[in-house]
């Protein structure tokens, strides 16, 4: 085939002079007048063959035309001016050699032996790989999830690499980043371990810590929770946490006991306060006869703080529910007061015209405790003991004259 001999010199010739092969001037203006007189169809055949050949490339805006679109731009005269050709380089052997081997090193598989081949195929694998960290990116942006640099980074070296459309370039450009996809792939490995097989232990090592946090101060002074803490803690903020999450299960574990024990005891010393209030309220409401929405009212409070009490994890929680537990029998009194104030019996059954006389006063109440009547922390000699139980008589007789009903705290 001499035409085609003819044509593949001419485009050697203008490659190494690094002149622009236009086809609508290789068409029109070469091989379409004297000496040549190639019809148009056959010139473009020519070329397609050697597109085919892999030899010669289109190139539209600075873009190679993709083979699914080739024909289109070929047949079309209008955008002949538009379409240039470039001859392809070819991949030497040495090349191909490293190229095949760092496939290997990269993806446990040696790539094909021919150039078009092995272009193909590490696309395919590159691709999957793109695939993969675009899956993981949503969860690593986060912030809650290991791996956000290094998927960033890999994508940026697997886009510089897939941009390449022409064969010898993109194999060029595979082994100038030679060092950057090693790094990848130990990178990739971990984050396809991680987010496929890790995943949940990582999330269940963050709601652990979340739920330990509101006792943190309790659980740091033990000495086998607080240095568990810790280290769930620097496990959660490692850049690459992959070989320590193995860790978790036993640092929850750690933790977990011992502030199961805490809340336990703290629970069970609120519960028992809440009894006694709860014992208290009882004596209140049999003392005086109020009607009993009076009384599921007055009892409502410390029965829905005794049901929390029994949910609560929080140790500060327990101890304000100890606090509130106190006050309720407070709000008892107040409540029945009030009540009684609104209440008149009869003077008795059988005299429905005699005067009625009001129900029994409720006594108020007078809280006293020890604790704030000393402006000492401490009481060190015997005048201060003298000075404290002074204030104390003062308080409590002072309240008696009062008709109060004294109650100690």
């Amino acid at each position: 085939m001499p035409n085609l001999i003819h044509l593949r010199g001419y485009i050697d010739l203008c490659s190494r002079a690094s002149r622009t092969i236009v086809l609508h001037d290789l068409i029109d203006g070469r091989y379409g007048v004297r000496p040549y007189g190639w019809p148009e169809l056959e010139t473009i055949l020519l070329v397609a063959r050697l597109v085919v050949l892999g030899e010669v490339q289109v190139v539209q805006n600075g873009g190679v035309v993709s083979a699914d679109k080739l024909y289109g731009e070929l047949t079309t005269p209008a955008k002949w001016r538009r379409l240039v050709l470039v001859q392809r380089r070819s991949v030497d052997t040495n090349l191909l050699q490293s190229t095949r081997t760092l496939s290997r090193d990269l993806f446990s598989e040696m790539g094909p032996e021919t150039e078009e081949a092995l272009f193909n195929f590490l696309k395919l694998k590159l691709k999957g790989w793109e695939t993969d960290l675009l899956s993981f990116k949503p969860l690593a942006e986060t912030g809650s999830y290991p791996g956000k640099e290094a998927i960033a980074d890999g994508l940026r070296t697997i886009t510089q690499i897939l941009t390449e459309e022409d064969s010898f370039k993109c194999i060029e450009r595979f082994n100038s980043l030679k060092q950057e996809l090693q790094d990848l792939a130990d990178s990739f490995q971990d984050l396809k371990h991680f987010y496929e097989r890790q995943k949940p232990a990582w999330e269940g090592l963050r709601k652990a810590l979340d739920r330990f946090q509101p006792n943190r101060r309790e659980l740091d002074r033990d000495a086998k929770a607080g240095p568990a803490l810790q280290r769930m803690g620097t496990i959660l903020a490692a850049p690459r946490p992959y070989g320590l999450i193995k860790e978790a299960s036993g640092l929850i574990q750690t933790v977990a006991e011992v502030n199961d024990a805490l809340v336990a005891a703290r629970r069970a010393e609120v519960l028992d306060a809440i009894a006694r209030q709860s014992s208290l309220i009882d004596q209140e409401l049999v003392a005086y006869s109020v009607d009993t929405s009076v009384k599921e009212a007055c009892l409502a409070p410390i029965q829905t703080l005794k049901r929390q009490v029994q949910e609560e994890q929080s140790l500060a929680h327990l101890a304000q529910a100890q606090g509130e537990a106190m006050g309720a029998l407070d709000d008892v009194v107040t409540r029945v007061e009030k009540a009684l104030k609104t209440v008149v019996r009869p003077a008795s059954p059988s005299a429905s015209s005699a005067p009625a006389t009001p129900p029994s006063a409720v006594r108020p109440g007078k809280v006293i405790k020890p604790a704030d009547l000393s402006p000492k922390p401490y009481l060190e000699s015997q005048a201060d003991v003298d000075a404290f139980l002074a204030t104390l008589r003062q308080q409590l007789e002072s309240a008696l004259a009062k008709e109060e009903r004294i109650q100690i705290r």
